[in-house]
């Protein structure tokens, strides 16, 4: 039954990327984050309700844990469906995948406790030039300077991987031990009013008057990005980390790139350069180093 868990759980967060590309369809990019965390606030919470596990009382930490879901929701929601409007869901796949590169990068600073051995170290080297592999294709003087589509949308998307790994630290100085969907219900809410806020007065087009208009296709997306890929997976998730421990149920991350790639070969007939999959292969290579010698290793991100 666990095997089929994890499986499920795999499938959820590699079909995420090629929803979002289908979410765009109907969707402005600060819209459908902000539609995704909503819907999977409400389905969490209402699941914690049902369950009668009580709501967390410290005010405190619920101020923290809403900040920091800034950092694990909204900014990186926003900039992964930004960007995935230029680059494909395999290439986003791929870059998503280096986000434990960069959770261990700030726990250097962040948390003595978890410093990288040498080999952790050599696995975040081998991240770093997974990344630039993943770029090499897009890089030239003249697409940067020239504001080339593909090359600044592969830079948002890096982005999310940046502040998902700013989020995990966070989130493991802030949550102290509370429950973990609460915690995600939390962020959640905090990020959907961010997204809504920050859309609305910053002047972004929120497509407030067309959503009437949104096909059925792109709110099928956003219902299955927000139950499916951000509400049951991480419950399912939490449930392999208490039945097998986080070093095993930690195992769904290295596999996530490469399905991704398939459904994108499937749906899209898009495949990444050989480049971007040479990539890919340096970054999960680069989180089993990191994970090798690790008991407890860098929480999965949220995809």
């Amino acid at each position: 039954m666990n095997w089929l868990l994890f499986t499920l759980v795999m499938l959820f967060w590699s079909g995420s990327f090629i929803a979002i590309r289908f979410s765009l369809e109907g969707f402005e990019p600060m819209m459908a984050a902000a539609m995704r965390v909503f819907l999977a606030a409400i389905f969490l919470g209402s699941y914690r309700i049902f369950k009668r596990v009580p709501f967390p009382t410290d005010r405190t930490i619920i101020l923290k844990v809403a900040g920091v879901g800034l950092f694990s929701f909204a900014i990186p929601w926003a900039l992964l469906f930004w960007g995935e409007q230029f680059v494909s869901p395999a290439v986003a796949a791929i870059l998503n995948s280096s986000t434990p590169i960069f959770v261990l990068t700030f726990s250097w600073f962040f948390l003595p406790q978890d410093r990288p051995t040498k080999v952790g170290i050599f696995g975040v080297f081998l991240g770093f030039v997974g990344i630039l592999l993943v770029f090499l294709p897009e890089v030239s003087m003249e697409d940067i300077v020239q504001g080339g589509s593909t090359f600044w949308g592969m830079v948002a998307v890096l982005g999310m991987a940046i502040s998902y790994g700013l989020g995990a630290v966070g989130i493991r100085k802030a949550c102290n031990g509370m429950d973990l969907p609460w915690v995600v219900t939390i962020q959640c809410i905090s990020s959907s009013i961010f997204l809504v806020v920050v859309g609305t007065l910053g002047g972004f087009d929120m497509g407030w008057g067309s959503l009437g208009e949104v096909s059925t296709k792109a709110w099928v997306s956003i219902v299955y990005l927000a139950i499916g890929s951000t509400a049951l997976a991480n419950v399912i998730y939490y449930h392999l980390i208490a039945q097998w421990g986080a070093l095993k149920a930690s195992a769904v991350t290295y596999a996530i790139p490469f399905l991704a790639m398939v459904i994108d070969w499937i749906v899209l007939s898009a495949s990444p350069s050989w480049q971007q999959l040479l990539g890919a292969v340096f970054i999960v290579s680069g989180l089993g180093f990191i994970h090798l010698l690790r008991k407890k290793p860098l929480r999965s991100p949220h995809r």
